[in-house]
């Protein structure tokens, strides 16, 4: 996942968004389907890595039981930012593609280049009776859904949270934090008993602006971030709750509570050292069971807790993210291409996900892997879900990578302080809007 999280900051650079726009359907009226009896798959995957063995393995009972041919090509990371150049092009070279929801938005939904899923939704999963759509939860159709018009369909679901080893802390197992200050509480606890309280891998951008983004949530609401990403003035940024966010990062940094070195550390050294109970804490996501189930302690079991409200009645929901798949407007096999993506929301077949993967899927029948079972239960439990980083990265790429995240660096290094932070922003966020509005 730091591959995914590279790959996706360097990808959301390359296309300026500029908020909402059409998903185009190639079908409509009176046309009929291009009865296509083949298509080309440009996946995220790699060969060998467990997506991709489910992915294959769905792919060529798929061939056995329709005849229609898949030509796979496992290109990595990089499979959006190689079909983007073509997006112009009379007909693309690959009529299905798979990424992380804020890629596809950014290269395929900005340049209005993305295949209505409407008629994937409404179509029925082979031999199950039921539509695509009814084994997706609604939030998550409204994450991805513009104007009416859904624009990618979602297989792995991603969260984040704070992640704890259960056998060493059944305290967090009855009673995790559930406001700020009681977090703050237990942390200065870990650190009188003499345990590092915080693992950070720093290097990784995505990770700091996790703290940031997340407290910026709890304090303002979803979506107000994401509103604030997009003031020209860059005034949004002088609310209280923004203030309130950036001053409670401070407060970890001088606290001490992250672990030594995590500033210079190089990924995954870190998430190792949690790994061996060598810290208490990790605010990470999903990913991190099958990232550190070879370096953990004996006898370590996942647990989960979300970033803790900051007042009584504040937010509480629940940070989703999706990857899924998108095709491209131009794609010449869309016929075939959708008849796969129902095809794989099989039970049998989306399952792999679970048991090949370890990851959770959209469909509530499929059993999470017991390492995000308390992960899950907090995306159940939530009254809402809101976008991972509150969707600036999907909206406001170049912004994110510009302007927050470098503050952001700065402050959860202890470079500058929340009063800078919170003084730099709306600055720099309104010289970016004059410079690029």
């Amino acid at each position: 996942m730091k591959r995914l999280a590279l790959a996706s900051l360097a990808l959301v650079t390359v296309v300026a968004l500029s908020g909402c726009t059409a998903i185009q359907r190639a079908t409509q009226g009176d046309e009929k389907p291009d009865g296509s009896t083949s298509f080309t798959y440009w996946s995220m995957w790699s060969e060998g890595e467990p997506q991709q063995l489910a992915l294959q393995a769905a792919i060529d009972d798929f061939t056995d039981e329709t005849g229609i041919e898949v030509d796979v090509e496992w290109i990595g990371r990089d499979n959006v930012k190689k079909l983007s150049p073509t997006l112009n092009s009379p007909t693309a070279p690959a009529d299905l593609i798979d990424a992380a929801q804020r890629n596809i938005k950014s290269v395929l939904v900005s340049t209005e280049s993305s295949h209505s899923m409407n008629d994937v939704l409404a179509s029925e999963i082979p031999g199950e009776g039921v539509t695509v759509e009814s084994v997706i939860p609604e939030d998550y159709l409204d994450m991805i859904t513009v104007d009416g018009e859904t624009w990618m369909l979602p297989y792995q679901v991603i969260s984040s949270a704070f992640w704890y080893n259960r056998a060493e802390h059944p305290e967090l197992v009855t009673d995790p934090p559930a406001e700020w200050d009681d977090l703050i509480a237990w942390l200065d606890a870990s650190k009188a008993a003499g345990r590092t309280p915080l693992a950070q891998d720093g290097d990784i951008a995505n990770f700091n602006l996790y703290y940031y983004a997340e407290l910026a949530v709890r304090n303002m609401g979803a979506g107000e971030l994401h509103a604030a990403a997009a003031d020209p003035t860059g005034d949004a940024f002088t609310q209280q709750g923004f203030i309130d966010a950036a001053a409670q990062l401070q407060q970890l940094v001088d606290g001490g509570y992250f672990i030594d070195g995590y500033s210079s550390s190089k990924w995954p050294a870190m998430q190792q050292k949690w790994a061996q109970n060598d810290a208490d804490l990790i605010f990470n996501g999903t990913w991190i069971p099958h990232e550190t189930k070879s370096s953990t302690a004996d006898g370590f079991e996942y647990g989960a807790f979300p970033m803790p409200r900051t007042s009584p009645d504040g937010d509480a929901s629940q940070e989703v993210s999706l990857i899924g798949f998108g095709i491209p407007a131009n794609a010449a096999n869309t016929d075939a291409a959708e008849q796969f993506i129902a095809y794989f929301m099989k039970k049998e077949q989306l399952e792999g996900v679970s048991t090949l993967a370890g990851n959770m899927t959209p469909r509530a029948d499929i059993d999470v892997p017991a390492e995000l079972a308390d992960i899950k239960a907090l995306i159940d439990d939530a009254d809402s879900v809101h976008g991972q980083f509150d969707l600036v990265i999907d909206d406001y790429g170049d912004w994110t990578t510009k302007v927050l995240i470098p503050l952001v660096n700065k402050l959860a290094f202890g470079a500058i302080s929340a009063q800078e932070f919170s003084s730099q922003l709306p600055k720099d966020s309104a010289t970016y809007w004059a410079n690029n509005g």
